[in-house]
């Protein structure tokens, strides 16, 4: 176990469309080139397929009772490949990312696995049980969500973690602040790259992460 040599923050960033960092290679490069630092200091940013990874990289690193990041900021996390929210069809003309255009990932995230799996905490975990949450309560990992698209599998997500005593925050961006951006249903790059509200929203110095 590498023991940390700096206090300094970090943000591990997971972006949209990011089930391609599933490569295990960079993990001896990050060994021979990397200062290991506190978890604590560590924030996990990620938005729409990368906020799935980055919520099973939480469950996992339960999994291994390895300790977790101290913050998890999350944008349009994409919490139910199953798609059986209610809004996948209520906002059918207004989500870009729809169930015509999301199938074809599931199906390569679902190539190896039985079909009874896409509805578990590991495909779905806005389907998980408020008390499988609860370890980020007790690890004191603040999390923040804010959403446009997936609007119904993120409401229940956080609402599941505030029943565990986790401490989050959620937000809703409304119309005029979604049509700031290229997608009116979709928080975009653009809105979550411009992190200084995220790190406002934990209190901590903007200053220390230069996003």
């Amino acid at each position: 176990m590498y023991q940390p040599v700096t206090k300094a923050r970090v943000i591990l960033h997971i972006h949209g469309g990011g089930h391609p960092l599933w490569t295990s290679f960079p993990v001896d490069i990050a060994r021979a080139t990397g200062k290991p630092c506190l978890s604590s200091s560590i924030l996990l940013l990620a938005e729409s397929a990368g906020g799935h990874l980055a919520l099973l990289l939480s469950r996992y690193l339960r999994h291994l009772s390895l300790p977790q990041p101290g913050y998890i900021a999350l944008a349009s996390p994409w919490a139910d490949l199953s798609m059986s929210y209610p809004s996948y069809k209520s906002n059918k003309d207004y989500d870009t990312l729809c169930p015509p255009r999301l199938r074809t990932a599931v199906n390569s995230a679902m190539r190896y696995f039985i079909p009874a799996a896409l509805k578990t905490e590991w495909f779905s975990p806005a389907n998980a049980e408020s008390k499988s949450w609860s370890y980020l309560g007790e690890e004191g990992v603040k999390v923040y969500i804010q959403y446009g698209g997936f609007r119904d599998e993120i409401v229940a997500l956080a609402e599941r973690m505030k029943r565990a005593e986790v401490e989050t925050i959620l937000r809703e961006l409304n119309f005029l602040q979604l049509t700031a951006y290229r997608s009116v249903s979709h928080l975009t790059h653009e809105q979550l790259n411009r992190g200084f509200f995220l790190v406002r929203r934990f209190g901590l110095s903007a200053t220390e992460y230069q996003i």
